[in-house]
């Protein structure tokens, strides 16, 4: 039942986050997610990734969990973009105008920042 609330918690702050960022870029507000309501499954996913990671791979160093949570991470961004753009024939985002992209859906930027800070979805926030 914990990791119920964490997911929806997590969904729910992930929205918020997502909300508040396109919103100010935009000058308007923003809902950013697919579904009706104050969530964003793919923070939820994302946050049981991590903390599946850490228990699993506690024994392991920094750099093993690291490696993880790059390859897992950057999976899960890259398949919930390609499920919308196939399912739904959408994007909620488009790193076209990044260099390094793969796909338009995640770009090497991503991936490297989670490495050694917290990123939300191309923008360094610690």
């Amino acid at each position: 039942m914990d990791l119920i609330y964490l997911f929806v918690l997590s969904s729910i702050f992930g929205w918020i986050l997502e909300v508040l960022y396109r919103s100010v870029k935009s000058g308007r507000l923003v809902n950013p997610g697919a579904l009706k309501g104050p969530y964003l499954p793919i923070y939820g996913f994302g946050t049981l990734i991590i903390l599946a990671g850490h228990t699993l791979l506690k024994p392991y160093g920094l750099p093993v969990r690291a490696i993880f949570f790059f390859f897992t991470l950057s999976s899960l961004e890259y398949f919930t973009g390609f499920a919308y753009k196939t399912l739904f024939q959408t994007r909620y985002w488009d790193y076209s105008d990044h260099r390094y992209n793969i796909g338009c859906l995640l770009y090497t930027s991503d991936a490297a920042d989670e490495l050694d800070g917290v990123d939300l979805g191309g923008r360094r926030i610690i």
